[in-house]
């Protein structure tokens, strides 16, 4: 009987070391360690990335709908970020679907942000990279392109380091949800067009400089530092909301239009601009806990917006030039009180002075 059960716990444990040692084969469709590309490839199924892979110029990587795509932690400079990451200097195409999304996960078993690199586009701006109904977590930089074409739709990014940034490069954004990051993106000398996308709970919103930005229906919500910073950049936002931040929209050295647009409940101002050039039109401001819009060497023209329920001033001077604010709500119909809602000469000389003509005593209809 002894031995029965002395044999039994040898098979066993025979059994289990031989399990072990299979696993990867039989759990993983394939395994890379710092490898290049150098065909065509298509991955399915689960990808273990061990170290850096490399898609080799003129070689396209196809990912299938359902594939994970895991990378283990390698941290050789001690700073508790991870490198293991996706290097593609040829094109990727990840199109998944919403049933069947592409995921690019760690591989720990305790997930962090940080935990893995990026899926990094370099000098790849010929190409299409298009990732579509993918999620995406737990990188140091998120989806990362340099002198690179890529193009995010409805697409997850969450709980990274930084969600997407790129430099020297033409991005398009459309429907994805970019959520509890660090920071969501951050650009400069590049080209973005962005529609229809949620960045909700990062500490930084969007930064971004010398870059041109087409923003089209867009939220942003939930920014503990700034919603949307530019600098140095031409940027229009349409039809979008930047609510509950603790700064809204903030420009320096920038062309900025916003439009049919709605900045409101953020801590500080909604609109804080400087050394810029700017029209703002068709907008609901209000309930900011600063200013509506604080202007300081700004050229603005701000026309038919209902701008009102701000804590400390509807608009605010900082600067010695006037303003063109005909055509807006200000929040009453008593002519006597307009005076008291905007900050300009009348408060101190040497600034310039906000010309209110025109203004209406209701709530002004607007429509995108």
């Amino acid at each position: 009987m002894t031995r029965f059960f002395i044999y039994i716990i040898s098979f066993s444990m025979l059994l289990i070391i031989l399990t072990a040692s299979s696993a990867p084969c039989e759990e993983y469709s394939r395994v890379y360690g710092n490898e290049t590309i150098f065909k065509d490839t298509t991955w399915s199924g689960k990808v273990l990335i061990q170290d850096i892979v490399t898609v080799f110029a003129d070689v396209t990587l196809t990912i299938e709908p359902g594939t994970v795509i895991m990378f283990e932690k390698r941290d050789t400079n001690g700073d508790g970020f991870g490198e293991n990451e996706i290097y593609i200097q040829g094109e990727v195409i990840a199109i998944g679907t919403r049933a069947a999304p592409i995921i690019f996960t760690s591989a720990e078993k305790v997930k962090r942000p940080g935990d893995w690199g990026a899926i990094n586009m370099m000098i790849s701006e010929d190409k299409r990279n298009i990732f579509s109904n993918c999620v995406l977590e737990y990188s140091y930089r998120g989806f990362h392109a340099h002198f690179s074409a890529m193009n995010l739709v409805d697409c997850e990014i969450k709980n990274n380091f930084l969600a997407v940034q790129f430099q020297d490069s033409k991005v398009t954004i459309k429907g994805c949800n970019i959520h509890d990051n660090n920071q969501g993106m951050q650009f400069r000398d590049s080209t973005l067009l962005m529609e229809g996308t949620n960045l909700t709970n990062n500490n930084i919103g969007i930064r971004c400089v010398y870059s041109e930005v087409d923003f089209r229906g867009n939220e942003i919500s939930g920014s503990s530092m700034t919603g949307f910073r530019a600098r140095g950049s031409t940027v229009e936002i349409t039809g979008g909301k930047v609510e509950g931040c603790r700064s809204g929209i903030t420009a320096q050295d920038s062309s900025i239009t916003v439009k049919g647009s709605m900045i409101l409940n953020n801590m500080e101002d909604g609109l804080s601009l400087h050394n810029s050039d700017t029209k703002i039109s068709g907008n609901i401001i209000m309930l900011n806990g600063d200013d509506g819009i604080f202007l300081e060497n700004t050229t603005a023209v701000i026309n038919n917006n209902n701008i009102f329920n701000n804590a400390k001033y509807n608009v605010s001077l900082e600067q010695p030039g006037g303003v063109d604010a005909k055509n807006n709500y200000w929040g009453t119909d008593d002519p006597d009180k307009l005076d008291e809602f905007n900050f300009d000469k009348k408060d101190s000389g040497s600034l310039g002075e906000i010309d209110i003509g025109g203004y209406f005593d209701t709530e002004i209809h607007l429509t995108e």
